[in-house]
């Protein structure tokens, strides 16, 4: 395999003048770039990346921090950041948490020692301390630590607000949200006290269901809201992220529910596969491509020392509409 000292005695030029070609990184006359070119195309030269980026301080990796890429939502977020920052000239180091604190901790450690150039993260199973002590470029989706630590997140208010109207212009009068722990402090959490508030404001009956903080599984949910919807009698409607509607979708079925005639189902996130249950889903849906770019775009706003970089940018939801209201 050909060295770039086979190259410059090739092109009958300096190993220094193939480098500054290679790296552009200094003057190099037109011809001389030519016999370069054309001396790397003959002898089938790989430029060592590793050594490139060295030389230029940067390792063109970002490390995506999600908690379960198993979720649908987290695989499709990550597929975007990849296919966005690949376009960009970057690589993307994926880190799996799985509510691990040490494993977050460890990619965190990585920016710190300059092993990757930024982190795009979107979990948090460690306190906000250790995120706000490392001075590198980070972007938060999802979890707000002030204004040092740039945010992306969707407008859950508005899409809480357009799950309670859609099953209150439904007639639905007895109604169950499941939501993760409304004491942690993730913007997610308003498209359930906003859903709330509605439904109260119209004097709609709501009860509202945690799970646990962090967990994604699709057995876990399931096992859970059929031990819910078992307890629970007279119920009409039901509020919940899209991986947990397809759980009480089937569990109303096993019970003989018919859906949308005895129970109505609202989900959220939008995820691909709430067009291809039976029936479809009436889901609120987040514009996960938009969020995936305006993430990595904030990023390397801050790599590349940008100023004036808006510390906190919300995304617009909509409702997609389906036949389970």
């Amino acid at each position: 395999m050909a060295n770039i000292k086979d190259v410059a005695k090739h092109a009958k030029v300096g190993v220094g003048t193939v480098s500054r070609y290679i790296n552009n990184s200094g003057y190099v006359s037109d011809i001389t770039k030519r016999k370069i070119k054309n001396s790397i195309e003959k002898l089938k030269y790989k430029p060592n990346e590793l050594a490139r980026n060295f030389s230029k301080n940067t390792s063109c990796l970002i490390g995506l921090i999600v908690p379960n890429i198993e979720h649908p939502f987290f695989s499709s977020f990550a597929k975007y950041v990849e296919c966005e920052l690949y376009e960009l000239g970057y690589k993307t180091l994926m880190c799996n948490t799985i509510g691990i604190s040490d494993r977050e901790k460890e990619y965190l450690d990585m920016l710190d020692r300059n092993l990757v150039d930024g982190i795009i993260t979107c979990t948090q199973s460690m306190n906000n301390e250790h995120y706000l002590s490392i001075d590198k470029p980070i972007v938060s989706f999802d979890h707000d630590f002030g204004e040092k630590i740039p945010t992306v997140h969707s407008n859950h208010t508005k899409g809480g607000e357009l799950a309670a109207y859609e099953l209150i212009n439904a007639g639905c009068k007895n109604v169950v949200q499941f939501s993760t722990p409304l004491s942690v402090p993730t913007p997610s959490n308003e498209r359930h006290f906003a859903f709330e508030n509605v439904m109260k404001k119209n004097k709609i009956n709501i009860e509202t269901f945690q799970t646990e903080w962090n967990i994604f599984e699709y057995d876990y949910f399931y096992s859970m809201f059929k031990i819910y919807l078992n307890k629970l009698n007279g119920i009409d409607a039901i509020f919940t992220p899209d991986l947990c509607a397809v759980c009480c979708l089937k569990i109303a079925q096993e019970k003989n529910l018919k859906v949308p005639k005895d129970l109505k189902i609202v989900g959220y996130d939008g995820l691909n596969l709430s067009n291809y249950i039976n029936p479809k889903l009436t889901t609120v849906s987040q514009n996960i491509p938009l969020l995936a770019q305006t993430c990595v775009r904030t990023l390397l706003d801050k790599i590349n020392g940008k100023k004036d970089i808006p510390s906190l940018q919300i995304l617009d939801v909509y409702l997609k509409s389906g036949f389970t209201t």
